[in-house]
């Protein structure tokens, strides 16, 4: 991890691909519903962040700007 609760960018990039890819199999290979890929890959997500022990204020904060426009 980079600064104090932030993850380096190859690790994100890493999740990322990850996600991107299990999406990918999920709705081509499996032909799965896209919602239940996308909402597995938020359970993922979720996973990820309680084992990397993440602060949920982050978490949420980090969403809150990502939706925020401009």
């Amino acid at each position: 991890m980079g600064k104090k609760g932030t993850p380096s960018f190859l690790e994100a990039t890493l999740v990322l691909m990850v996600i991107v890819l299990g999406i990918a199999i999920g709705v081509v290979g499996l032909k799965v519903s896209p919602n239940i890929t996308i909402l597995a890959a938020i359970g993922m997500v979720m996973l990820y962040a309680v084992i990397k022990r993440y602060p949920t204020d982050w978490l949420h904060e980090g969403i809150i700007n990502g939706i925020k426009p401009g």
